[in-house]
């Protein structure tokens, strides 16, 4: 009967621990969203921006590249990526994307939904691409076309 009362004791822990960390994460998430709105972004009209987008890489980077949850922002002018830790910014100008489609995977990572695959032109002028998972992806990609088709 012990052994059972501990277990329990355990899971109730365990669950506790990670709502709790659950917390934090979304409240960082909520606040790094409002800081980049007041001040990196305050004089641009934000077309769409998601605190729980999740990078899955770059195309020409190894595969070893750091991968994570993050705030993205676009607006008319860039694609910005912040990963929540380690903070790393990634900033693409719309004006080198020329496409966006969804693909099932990526360098074999998969979560088995649809992930949102950015097709742009590097500093280097070599051909690139971003995958991230994005909940809100039709919205994304028309944001994205409405600015590339122009």
């Amino acid at each position: 009967m012990n052994f059972i009362y501990y277990i329990g004791i355990l899971i109730s822990g365990l669950l506790l621990f990670f709502t709790v960390v659950i917390l934090f994460i979304r409240r960082y998430a909520i606040k790094l969203e409002e800081e980049y709105k007041s001040k990196q972004f305050a004089t641009e009209e934000i077309l769409f921006i998601d605190n729980g987008a999740n990078l899955f890489g770059i195309d020409t980077l190894n595969s070893l590249q750091l991968r994570g949850n993050g705030l993205l922002i676009i607006t008319e002018d860039s694609l910005f990526f912040r990963l929540f830790f380690p903070k790393k910014e990634i900033k693409i100008e719309m004006k080198r994307v020329f496409n966006i489609e969804f693909i099932k995977s990526f360098k074999g990572k998969s979560i088995l939904r649809l992930l949102t695959k950015i097709d742009y032109n590097n500093n280097e002028g070599s051909i690139d691409s971003i995958v991230l998972y994005i909940k809100e992806k039709k919205k994304l990609k028309e944001t994205i076309e409405n600015i590339i088709y122009r």
